[in-house]
């Protein structure tokens, strides 16, 4: 049974697979398909074809995520660093109007 199909296969993995899957009887569940896969029908092939594009596409964008995080946080200060920033610049504006 896979729950969820992201982790199950990438890209088009699943069409390598299928054979080998046959050959040693193993069966394959899923969700999205309603159950048990049929390695010979065509809407089950197309279906998890997809569902292995769209999970290629997700780790895709995820490797992107994780790349472009650091340098994001290093380009906008941290929400405590903006916290800490005006509460200083209000702290100085107070002193200035009471001075």
């Amino acid at each position: 049974m896979i729950g969820e199909y992201e982790r199950a296969f990438y890209g088009s993995q699943y069409a390598s697979m299928a054979p080998l899957f046959e050959h040693y009887g193993i069966q394959v569940c899923m969700p999205e398909v309603g159950g048990r896969v049929d390695w010979h029908a065509e809407d089950h092939e197309q279906t998890m074809l997809a569902l292995g594009l769209s999970s290629k596409r997700e780790i895709t964008r995820t490797r992107i995520r994780v790349r472009t995080a650091p340098a994001a946080a290093t380009r906008s200060p941290s929400p405590q660093a903006r916290i800490a920033d005006t509460a200083a610049t209000t702290t100085r504006e107070r002193r200035k109007r009471t001075s």
